[in-house]
């Protein structure tokens, strides 16, 4: 009995041991239970037992998680707290994710109310300088920006030119500049997602939509001048 209940001890380390070994930090599936989810910081530490500030996406906002005392996350269900979290594991008040600068970290158990308050005054609030709008805007920009001059190019080296007749030529350049349509619809349909998954507020959304028609009303109205006078109308 003795030798049975050491090598039960063994494989319990053993098991303990390569399920902890070999993580960097991030969301992890539990080894042996993919349907639950431990928190590794480090190559051999979880969270456990509490709520914990976490950003995961390193864009300078922190979300809650809470995590039961064996390091497995509450997902789509009720916390200890009686607040629910999504299908992140992100905890949600009043149906928004709580989120909160690195500043504005409190502890989520003593200080609800607060935490709850806070949380209610940024519902509205613009994310303008948050990684996500930021990156969104840039790529977006840069997109618009590259069409156009591509367009420019394109034209200038006269590669249309081996079409036989005018027709064919103005159809063939309004097509291209049709075609911007699609650079606009893609960032709309991200921005949308986006809001969606609650990754973006309400208003960083239309402050990125107004953002994205303008790029796209000025790409627009400079495709069709460079057009015009390619042309020659």
């Amino acid at each position: 009995m003795v030798k049975n209940k050491k090598i039960v001890l063994l494989l319990i380390f053993f098991m303990f041991f390569i399920s902890s070994v070999g993580y960097g930090k991030g969301f992890k599936s539990d080894v042996y239970d993919k349907t639950l989810i431990k928190y590794y910081y480090d190559d051999s530490n979880f969270y456990k037992g509490g709520a914990y500030p976490i950003d995961d996406n390193n864009d300078g906002m922190y979300e809650y998680y809470y995590f039961n005392s064996l390091g497995h996350l509450y997902v789509n269900t009720k916390t200890p707290l009686g607040l629910l979290s999504n299908e992140k594991g992100q905890i949600l008040i009043d149906g928004i994710i709580l989120r909160v600068t690195v500043d504005q970290i409190l502890d989520l158990e003593k200080n609800i109310d607060t935490l709850k308050e806070l949380n209610k005054s940024k519902a509205k609030y613009s994310y303008k300088d948050s990684y996500t709008v930021e990156k969104v805007l840039k790529e977006s920009k840069e997109d618009f920006y590259e069409y156009v001059s591509y367009f420019y190019s394109f034209l200038d080296n006269r590669s249309i030119e081996y079409y036989k007749s005018d027709r064919e030529i103005k159809s063939q350049v309004y097509m291209y500049i049709d075609k911007l349509d699609i650079i606009y619809n893609k960032y709309i349909k991200e921005i949308k997602d986006l809001k969606k998954i609650r990754d973006i507020s309400e208003d960083s959304f239309n402050y990125l939509k107004e953002s994205i028609d303008k790029d796209y009303k000025n790409s627009m109205a400079k495709m069709k001048k460079i057009a015009k006078e390619f042309l020659g109308e």
